[in-house]
């Protein structure tokens, strides 16, 4: 099955931004509905405040926060966070624009994460350290020892009632983390190729990974034990959930191809006018998506620096 889609808005980012590309693109899904943007140029946009009911084709506001490309966008109840290649996060308080910079990372910055229920962020990169804050930028606790023996891509928490996060790396490996003990408290090692992207379900009884082959593995949490295979043959970029159906998205090099966890198996790619959305030139090339809070159309964001909303025709 082919999801269509139909373009329905296209933003065009300013001239002034045209060297930059859309790293990160994040619908916020609680009220009020906003669309932010990061760039390689280490800015943030707010292209949408559902507030005036806006759909703008230039940035309502813009941040100037990194001095190099923004690896990560996440927000929560009242900020968004950043992380970027110049080795420093961001906290945002998107009313104000005042940043909290959080200092201590030796090399680039890949990934970041936030709870503001347990009022902590997490972060990790290339120095293989895993670090967690407060909300005021100060470091609690440093993780730099048995984390993993190659760079860290991606950190996430699990939404659970206890403190856990995951973490996956270029040496194959995914670990789980108990963070009031700071202890590992699982390492998954199904794959055989550096761990690239990993996602947490929503309600943080699965775990969806995949690695620089395009293996996808999926994980069940309580047990951690391993629930089945994929292989997209292509590298995947970003995982996202669906927020209405038991299905997962991954963008690829291939396009965004939508898997039923429900009946595991792939259901097909989202296209539009017959075409794989991200299959375009390297220039063009879909870089990052998300959902609007219904499930009923997607945001993509481009290496060329351009927005596209799409209505989902199931």
């Amino acid at each position: 099955m082919i999801r269509k889609l139909k373009p329905i808005y296209k933003f065009k980012r300013k001239t002034a931004l045209k060297d930059s590309h859309i790293t990160k693109l994040v619908y916020r899904e609680k009220e009020p509905y906003q669309l932010y943007t990061a760039t390689s140029d280490g800015s943030v946009q707010l292209w949408l405040d559902d507030q005036k009911e806006t759909f703008s084709k230039e940035p309502i506001k813009s941040y100037e926060l990194h001095t190099d490309y923004i690896e990560e966008l996440v927000y929560s109840e009242s900020y968004f966070l950043t992380c970027s290649r110049d080795n420093s996060l961001k906290l945002v308080n998107p009313e104000s624009g005042d940043p909290v910079t959080f200092l201590g990372h030796t090399d680039d910055v890949l990934s970041c994460d936030i709870s503001e229920k347990h009022k902590r962020i997490i972060s990790t990169g290339k120095d293989k350290t895993i670090r967690i804050w407060d909300l005021e930028g100060n470091l609690v606790h440093t993780l730099d020892k048995q984390t993993h023996s190659k760079q860290i891509n991606e950190i996430k928490y699990i939404p659970l009632e206890n403190e856990r996060m995951a973490t996956c790396s270029n040496d194959h490996k995914i670990k789980i983390w108990d963070i009031e003990s700071n202890v590992c408290i699982s390492e998954l090692t199904s794959h055989q190729n550096p761990v690239t992207v990993s996602e947490p379900s929503p309600d943080g009884s699965i775990l969806t990974s995949c690695d620089s082959l395009g293996v996808i593995s999926l994980y069940e949490l309580e047990s951690f034990s391993l629930l089945t295979t994929f292989n997209v043959e292509s590298e995947c970029y970003q995982l996202k959930y669906n927020p209405v159906k038991y299905e997962i998205s991954i963008l690829t090099a291939n396009g965004i191809l939508n898997l039923n966890l429900e009946k595991n198996k792939f259901i097909g790619s989202i296209q539009c006018n017959g075409n794989n959305i991200s299959v375009i030139s390297p220039d063009t090339m879909v870089t990052t998506f998300d959902y609007l809070y219904e499930g009923s159309s997607i945001f993509t964001g481009s290496a060329n620096g351009k927005i596209k909303q799409y209505t989902l025709n199931n």
